[in-house]
């Protein structure tokens, strides 16, 4: 996969050398949120994740052409507010988005939904 900062997304087949795009389509709820890409990552269910500028963090299962797109509520401020610039595979193998304003948030796949990470001086490790 390649990210651009306004021409979306390219799938690309190792095997044959070509490019399938992924844009953003207003009329369409699953298509890429935001042309403006600015992280992405592989979870180890061969999930896609993807960081956008504006629109939220769309999700992409293996064999699906339909993303998933994930915002946050500005009413709910224990939420992260924009996602952006940074994903990494947390353990156990859920991802955690990074924000611009929000701190990290770590994925639940049982409830899908995201939880914010909050530091906690008291704790041995560095957040909740």
């Amino acid at each position: 996969m390649a990210g651009t900062f306004g021409a979306g997304l390219s799938a690309i087949d190792r095997r044959t050398g070509t490019a399938r795009p992924y844009r953003h389509q207003p009329s369409d709820a699953h298509s890429l949120p935001d042309d403006r890409v600015m992280a992405s990552v592989v979870d180890h269910y061969g999930t896609l994740w993807v960081g956008t500028m504006s629109s939220g963090l769309a999700r992409l299962e293996p064999g699906s052409q339909t993303f998933r797109t994930y915002q946050t509520n500005p009413a709910d401020h224990s939420r992260c507010l924009q996602w952006r610039h940074v994903l990494v595979r947390g353990h156990p193998w859920e991802p955690l988005g990074g924000t611009y304003g929000g701190g990290l948030a770590r994925f639940d796949r049982a409830s899908d939904s995201f939880r914010a990470l909050r530091v906690d001086t008291g704790r041995r490790g560095p957040f909740e």
